[in-house]
């Protein structure tokens, strides 16, 4: 019966931490991930020349990730024109770290013709609902953060995306201990911050574990940071751990 249990129990982690599609605070996310924005934009360009047609990009509609050997980043841009019309592209765009490479598995334009690319990696939304028409004026935020390197001088072994959810419930020393790091070198609670959720979570076994941790912390007026927190953790050898926080942006809404 123990057996059955832990059985059960390893088969729902697994499947929490792969597969599912997680909707993404647009806002937050073009704060942290102006990369990826910019790579959709990109793809929608080449593909459709919007600008040609008078169209510039005015926001992002949604975006949902999926963690899969890698992440798929499903995201809705809008375009529009003087005239008040406006035209709206999904883009699915597959990132693996360690490949030094993104590639664009999907690019279509919503209400018209439609362009696949070829998909060696990612697995499309294609029962995805298709978002509502929105039309909005351009957001005034124009926000890019560094994302830092995931490489570490002394990491051997591959980065692994880690479904973040899934791993603060598992894993609440390790967020404890970032948090802590974050207090330590930067005290966001003397200015009014408090944490607020775990973004991103990648690991790597070496000797040891490394943990790249991307943190939230908010002010309730709608000012929040991000902090990158990378930890080695040794647990046989506790003098060898290594710590670092790097506050990556202060955004306000």
């Amino acid at each position: 019966m123990k057996v059955q249990i832990a059985l059960v129990l390893l088969l729902a982690l697994v499947s929490a931490q792969t597969g599912g599609w997680k909707k993404q605070n647009t806002t937050i996310f073009q704060a942290t991930n102006s990369n990826i924005i910019n790579e959709a934009q990109v793809a929608v360009q080449n593909k459709y020349q919007p600008e040609e047609q008078g169209y510039d990009f005015e926001q992002v509609i949604s975006v949902e990730t999926q963690v899969v050997a890698g992440t798929n980043y499903n995201i809705v841009l809008q375009y529009g024109n003087d005239e008040g019309s406006i035209q709206q592209y999904d883009v699915i765009i597959y990132s693996a770290p360690w490949n030094g490479q993104d590639q664009i598995t999907k690019c279509e334009q919503i209400n018209g013709s439609s362009a696949s690319f070829t998909q060696n990696q990612a697995t499309s939304n294609e029962s995805q609902e298709q978002p509502k028409l929105q039309i909005t004026k351009p957001s005034s935020l124009r926000l890019k953060v560094r994302r830092q390197d995931k490489a570490d001088s002394h990491a051997t072994g591959t980065w692994e995306n880690i479904n973040p959810e899934v791993f603060e419930q598992s894993n609440e020393n390790i967020i404890n201990q970032a948090n802590i790091v974050v207090a330590q070198q930067y005290n966001p609670q003397q200015q009014g911050y408090e944490f607020d959720e775990v973004l991103e979570v990648q690991t790597q076994m070496v000797s040891g574990t490394n943990y790249n941790i991307k943190l939230l912390y908010t002010n309730g007026e709608g000012s929040f940071q991000t902090y990158d927190v990378y930890l080695y953790i040794c647990p046989w050898n506790p003098s060898a751990n290594q710590y670092k926080a790097t506050l990556t942006g202060t955004y306000s809404i």
